[in-house]
């Protein structure tokens, strides 16, 4: 689970990050709107030549236009980034994964193994419960369920030792 050192500090990211791309977006808009302002105290018939007027609107449009653009842009991608990054520390804390260390498609890591004590494993195949046993209990129970059975010579599955074939396949023993 994120702690909330790891969340405020993400947040305090975005929120500084996204600053920046609003500075950046208005300084944009505010060079628009300066050009718009030169235009007309150099040209003398600005307010009264509609061209000139709807030129500079356009120009101010298309910058404020494109300032509001990367200020959401900006945002947005800020959001996403910082969000994604956070995600993936987690997950990598978690999982113990490393982005550094990423293994190649071709190259795949392989499958987690768990050792499991033979005892148990051998107890768990024989239908053997070893639920409040020790281990020298469970491996005496298995040494006599063994000896009461035979393994088929075809197909491997434990039968009676008191039969003469094999309760699966019908093999003889």
């Amino acid at each position: 689970m994120v702690s909330w050192g790891k969340a405020f500090g993400t947040a305090l990211n975005i929120v500084l990050m996204s600053i920046v791309w609003y500075i950046i977006g208005i300084v944009i808009i505010a060079v628009g709107g300066v050009g718009v302002f030169l235009a007309a105290l150099s040209n003398p018939d600005f307010l009264t030549n509609p061209s000139v007027y709807l030129r500079s609107l356009a120009v101010h449009l298309v910058a404020v236009i494109i300032g509001g653009a990367i200020i959401y842009l900006g945002g947005m991608a800020t959001l996403l980034k910082y969000s994604a990054e956070l995600v993936a520390d987690e997950v990598e804390e978690v999982r113990g994964y490393s982005r550094s260390a990423t293994p190649s498609p071709i190259q795949q890591a392989p499958p987690p193994t768990f050792k499991q004590d033979p005892i148990v494993v051998a107890a768990k195949s024989l239908g053997i419960s070893t639920a409040g046993k020790t281990k020298e209990e469970v491996a005496k129970e298995i040494q006599g369920q063994t000896a009461k059975t035979k393994v088929c010579p075809k197909c491997g599955v434990r039968s009676t030792a008191t039969g003469v074939y094999c309760d699966n396949c019908g093999e003889r023993l």
